[in-house]
């Protein structure tokens, strides 16, 4: 099923939130175009390959522009954004992350483009927001995390924060964006307008502490400043060291703390007034944390969760590695990891979208686009004549690096910079 089959989104975006929001779209059968310019999306070169001279992909970009097909042009050219004016009209959806100031500069800003197509839906993301003190500041994932609170609580006193391993921001947001988008798009339904959606990086790290410890010290709980290592005002919660690598478990009440500690067999421990409150325990958890290492040290990951679960009351499950989360029989099940067909590579393992729609997750129709790969063919769509086409070619207004007149340095320089990116990856490992 492709719900959004007839819908035509255009994405004047780069890096990786705006992006993944466009591929969101286009796994549910939206017609995708990237604009890049002619060296690409700056994201392509953030290359991972150990080896420079193989042929290979970089595994970051790919996964977040399937589906999509490719336009390289030079917006400085007034030629070229005359080609992005037609595509504005052309599109149900636009989809633009370029800083404060830098659309209405182009004459992409809202107001204008609703003149262009009264029926656009005009999807804004920034950093902080589109106005106020740091509207103009330059955003990016782990900033908002540090500005949005969730680094501060992060850690023991005294210690380092400790920073999560995947950038969360750049992926809650483009849900938030496309959640935004399908209302309007069902809100032009019944009014046949368009309309603006926003929504930030910042604001989404707040959405994301809706139930944390954000909202209690908003509703007059104590501050947690370095929480420890589970989520602050929780012990046991957090991860221990089994004798085969890590697990992880939840808060418990009172009434299991008992269970818990002839579970470990810390029955020494048991009904000591010290520890017979929740408050008590966070306030002498960094105590106790040694003492249940090296409990739960004695026994594997797999032994540990099977005894915790035989309790019917409390919980622990083993903290997976990444090859133990791939081959998970519930993750298999749920075919959360798919293949996805690649030009130079044949195939490469891609994460399928969160959600489901009539039984569809992820319509992979089309590879990750090479830098301009469909420039010729959508500007035939657009109504050029293959004359025009061909003088844009030569005039370097729109590029293709397997069209003659645009296989330069200019097109090559990304080309480059990602082989040297990748042969510095292989030096330093």
């Amino acid at each position: 099923m492709t719900p959004l089959k007839d819908i035509k989104v255009l994405e004047l975006a780069s890096a990786m939130a705006a992006p993944l929001t466009c591929q969101l779209l286009g796994d549910l059968g939206a017609d995708v175009l990237k604009i890049e310019p002619p060296t690409g999306d700056g994201y392509r070169g953030r290359l991972m390959e150990s080896d420079a001279d193989a042929p290979g992909i970089n595994p970051r970009f790919a996964c977040v522009n399937r589906n999509k097909r490719s336009l390289a042009i030079d917006i400085h050219n007034p030629e070229a954004r005359a080609i992005v004016d037609r595509l504005i009209k052309w599109a149900d959806v636009l989809i633009i992350n370029y800083r404060m100031g830098t659309p209405e500069r182009l004459g992409w800003g809202a107001e204008r483009c609703h003149e262009l197509n009264p029926r656009l839906i005009y999807a804004r993301l920034t950093g902080y927001g589109d106005s106020g003190p740091w509207a103009r500041r330059r955003g990016a994932d782990i900033w908002t995390q540090a500005v949005g609170g969730t680094v501060a609580p992060q850690g023991s006193p005294g210690r380092e924060p400790i920073l999560g391993s995947t950038a969360f921001v750049d992926h809650g947001t483009p849900l938030a964006l496309a959640y935004g988008i399908t209302a309007a798009l069902y809100d032009r339904e019944k009014t046949g307008k368009g309309t603006v959606v926003k929504t930030s990086l910042l604001d989404t790290t707040l959405y994301m502490q809706t139930s944390s410890n954000l909202t209690d010290y908003l509703n007059g709980e104590p501050m947690v400043v370095k929480g420890g290592r589970g989520w602050g005002g929780g012990f046991p919660m957090g991860a221990y060291p089994a004798s085969d690598g890590d697990l992880v478990t939840m808060m418990i009440g009172d009434d299991q703390w008992d269970a818990f500690l002839r579970v470990l067999g810390l029955d020494h421990m048991r009904g000591r007034p010290e520890y017979d409150t929740q408050a008590k325990r966070v306030a002498l958890r960094h105590d106790l944390y040694p003492i249940l290492d090296e409990a739960f040290r004695k026994k594997t990951r797999a032994e540990w969760a099977k005894i915790f679960k035989d309790t019917g009351i409390i919980r622990a499950e083993p903290a997976l590695r990444y090859d133990e989360v791939a081959a998970h029989p519930q993750v298999q099940h749920n075919e959360t990891i798919i293949p996805v067909p690649h030009s130079e590579v044949g195939a490469f393992m891609a994460i399928a979208s969160p959600v489901s729609v009539g039984g569809t997750r992820s319509d992979i129709r089309l590879p990750p686009p090479g830098v301009g790969e469909h420039t010729g063919e959508i500007l035939g769509e657009l109504g050029f004549a293959p004359a025009e086409v061909e003088a844009m070619f030569t005039g370097q207004v729109v590029f293709d690096p397997a069209h003659p007149a645009t296989a330069n340095a200019k097109v090559a320089q990304r080309e480059k910079y990602a082989k040297d990116l990748a042969g510095a990856v292989a030096d330093e490992g």
